[in-house]
């Protein structure tokens, strides 16, 4: 949620098979069609999910895969529950999610955070719009500075 911008009820339904081990300790997260890389600090602590399975007969009856379990090992945790544990650690979640945003506006386009994140193309707008994102020109941006690359001396 807050590397990068997710809802709740998106980091609820992941998976084990939502990670791929990368290169350097860092795990590859897989959200929609995407992998995003996941720095090797947080990659870490993601890794020892779930923190606890099923004992019991409960560990027998149900393939317990998801990364944030709920109360019965075949579901996954409510959103809410989430959302209540990241309060308890004084972790204002809108503010961060909305910084998350914010920062992700300012490093890409639109097109690609409605892609990437599943948002609304005019919300898209609105957070780079807020982030001073001035994406009007990117495709040109992006073919002129291969050019001047390609234009360097060697």
């Amino acid at each position: 949620m807050l590397l990068y911008g997710q809802r709740a009820s998106t980091i609820s339904q992941l998976t084990l098979d939502d990670l791929a081990p990368a290169a350097d300790g860092a795990v590859m997260l897989t959200l929609g069609r995407d992998q995003l890389l996941i720095p090797p600090p947080l990659a870490e602590l993601i890794t020892q999910l779930p923190a606890s399975t099923p004992r019991g007969i409960a560990a027998t009856l149900t393939d317990h895969r998801w990364l944030f379990p709920g109360r019965r090992p075949d579901r996954p945790a409510l959103p809410s529950t989430l959302m209540t544990r990241l309060a308890r650690h004084d972790i204002p979640l809108r503010l961060s999610r909305n910084a998350a945003l914010l920062h992700l506006a300012a490093e890409l386009p639109p097109i690609v955070l409605v892609d990437l994140l599943g948002i609304h193309p005019t919300t898209a707008n609105r957070w780079s719009d807020a982030a001073g994102g001035r994406w009007m020109n990117y495709a040109a941006h992006r073919h002129s500075a291969s050019s001047n690359i390609n234009s360097l001396p060697v």
